[in-house]
């Protein structure tokens, strides 16, 4: 899950849409994949109210 501040990005990434060469990492190392969006939504209460959550799905090959 990504949280993302900017509406107009937002607004340009739509649920279904694929995202080439997305740079991901964790405790692990790094890795670059294709990513897919599967929900966006507006957090309502806390102290990000107002940013959207994007859940997306790493499509590794």
């Amino acid at each position: 899950m990504l949280i993302i501040k900017d509406k107009l990005l937002i607004e340009s990434l739509k649920v279904g849409l694929q995202l080439d060469n997305v740079q991901f990492y964790s405790l692990i190392g790094l890795f670059i994949d294709s990513a897919i969006i599967l929900d966006k939504k507006q957090i309502e209460s806390g102290r990000k109210k107002g940013d959207y959550l994007l859940n997306i799905k790493i499509l590794s090959t």
